[in-house]
């Protein structure tokens, strides 16, 4: 069966990358930063060469966890027997020691758009943060795929400004397991959440960008 017969997402498997995924993780940041889902810094010869090391340290110290505080994960998704895109999030703890993660690439190839595959990884994801765990996501003005799908999965949108300069649309979930199996969205204070969210960006990697 063709990839554009398929009616909808079956579910989502995530793993690892590893160096094998590269050129993959290369083609959709780049289509990503040419379509200004993502920062346009990496569409130079300087911001691609940048970008490629990025990537492959970056696979490099999330598969081995070389280094604890503000992790930088590559992770692949699978579907439907192939790899099919991937998310890229970074995770740590504020002073206070509250969990806080930046969801900070999410792509798909091109056939696998508008199927759903969004919004079960994103799903996935939030159902493996720990409770009380606040998820951030920034976006581009042009994100509009990924502004539509946070809305749908009760991401909150955060007016005030970001930590980064080329986000212009924050949004923020907190993981309240209280009120059921379902990881449910908790009441988000946006002063304070975005402390959090800086903690975690302190010393982050080059190239951190708004998912699409």
């Amino acid at each position: 069966m063709k990839v554009k017969d398929k009616k909808s997402a079956v579910g989502v498997a995530s793993r690892a990358a590893t160096l094998l995924d590269v050129p993959l993780l290369f083609e959709l940041m780049m289509d990503g930063s040419e379509n200004g889902a993502f920062t346009d810094r990496f569409l130079t010869g300087t911001g691609m060469f940048r970008l490629m090391l990025l990537i492959v340290v970056g696979v490099f110290r999330s598969r081995w966890w070389l280094g604890s505080r503000g992790l930088t994960a590559w992770t692949m998704l699978d579907a439907q027997g192939e790899t099919i895109g991937f998310m890229n999030t970074k995770s740590g703890v504020d002073g206070k020691g509250a969990a806080t993660t930046v969801l900070v690439h999410l792509a798909f190839k091109p056939e696998y758009r508008n199927m759903g595959f969004g919004a079960a990884a994103v799903k996935a994801f939030l159902a493996a943060q720990p409770d009380g765990a606040i998820v951030t996501v920034y976006c581009t003005k042009y994100a509009r795929a990924m502004q539509h799908l946070l809305k749908t999965l009760r991401f909150k949108r955060h007016i005030g400004g970001t930590p980064m300069p080329f986000a212009l649309e924050t949004y923020l979930f907190a993981v309240d397991r209280a009120a059921g199996p379902e990881p449910a969205h908790a009441p988000v204070v946006g002063l304070r959440d975005r402390s959090r969210t800086r903690d975690v960006l302190e010393g982050a990697d080059e190239g951190f960008s708004t998912a699409r």
